[in-house]
């Protein structure tokens, strides 16, 4: 499959270069590990949120369904603990990375996170999850394993601070439910999480668009028309920026539809997003706020096994609706080339 993606402010348009009789690829076979997920969840148990902390109580509920034709399985979950106002409420995209090789989970919090994990399966059913984060500027090791035996699903995860031994923070047991559960965006963030600035500033432009552009799968290519629509909104009190984009390119099978959520990285300093789409893509995007008000997103990373790298400048109007896109490609050894641009109509 060729493909080119473009990695916007506010979403990313990703479309493969098919004939015409074939249609967008396929799930891959390595998802299915994920089926003993699929379903609805409830129970509990306890966290320790710090050395010498009394444990805590918390219920959860939540379901792992199949989404995005197949590609991904969603991820909803809310988390209430014994004394905390405001439940923790998660999303999350667990699929396999085609390019990488690798499971992920794109995963999506109502204290403000927007993160890419890699994830592995264990030989007996684990589900692990080792991820590199960071808190008041200092890296940390979380350590989260999920496993499914018959009716029963257990939960362990554990942190490895700057000092001290291993935490053993949540531990607990769910058991399958009859009601589902689908993340409330109107949630708000938990333990008071406040939007940066920069993400404010984004937010600005949320609302339904039309879009109608083209884009360049190779130096000196012709144009490929686009046209969708892209909607976006705050979710989890403005911690979070959500987009949806549906979409078909001239020429080329099927519809397009991908979800993308934008966060503030405090230690980095900038905008980060996660992207997922029915065609099996998942990245992480940075973006950056330039003297002259415009965005710049950038995506690195693999693509048809070549090294790519992508700079995309989103403009807006005085109102801070999002009015033009325009992006530069570099892949493998090739020149850079204009790989795509598009006008933005809010409806």
């Amino acid at each position: 499959m060729k493909s080119l993606a473009c990695s916007s402010a506010l979403s990313t348009f990703v479309l493969a270069a098919l004939p015409a009789q074939e249609g967008p690829p396929g799930p891959a076979a390595e998802l299915a590990k994920f089926q003993s997920l699929v379903g609805h969840w409830a129970g509990g148990g306890t966290a320790q949120f710090g050395p010498g902390a009394p444990p805590v109580k918390w219920t959860a509920r939540g379901s792992y369904q199949w989404v995005m034709d197949g590609h991904f399985v969603q991820e909803d979950f809310e988390v209430a603990f014994d004394g905390q106002p405001v439940p923790m409420v998660f999303r999350a995209y667990l699929g396999w990375d085609r390019e990488n090789g690798r499971y992920v989970s794109a995963t999506i919090g109502n204290g403000g996170s927007v993160r890419l994990h890699e994830a592995h399966w264990l030989e007996d059913g684990t589900l692990l999850q080792l991820m590199h984060q960071r808190q008041a500027g200092l890296p940390y090791a979380e350590r989260t394993r999920t496993r499914v035996e018959g009716g029963t699903m257990s939960l362990a995860i554990d942190l490895l601070m700057v000092d001290g031994p291993l935490l053993q923070t949540v531990a607990g047991k769910l058991g399958r439910a009859e009601k589902g559960y689908t993340a409330d965006w109107t949630t708000a963030a938990f333990q008071g999480a406040e939007p940066a600035p920069d993400l404010t500033r984004l937010v600005r432009s949320a609302g339904d668009y039309e879009v109608e552009g083209a884009m360049v799968m190779a130096p000196g290519g012709p144009e490929i028309v686009i046209r969708g629509t892209d909607s976006f909104r705050p979710v989890f009190g403005g911690t979070v920026f959500f987009g949806a984009t549906v979409g078909t390119a001239e020429g080329l099978p099927g519809e397009y539809r991908g979800d993308v959520f934008w966060g503030y990285d405090a230690d980095r300093r900038c905008l980060h997003g996660v992207y997922v789409s029915n065609f099996g893509e998942v990245m992480a995007m940075d973006g950056w706020w330039a003297a002259d008000g415009q965005l710049v997103s950038t995506f690195a990373g693999m693509l048809q096994g070549q090294p790519m790298a992508q700079r995309m400048l989103l403009s807006f109007d005085d109102k801070g609706h999002a009015k033009a896109a325009v992006a530069d490609t570099m892949h493998g050894t090739g020149a850079p080339f204009r790989s795509f641009r598009a006008a933005y109509r809010r409806k």
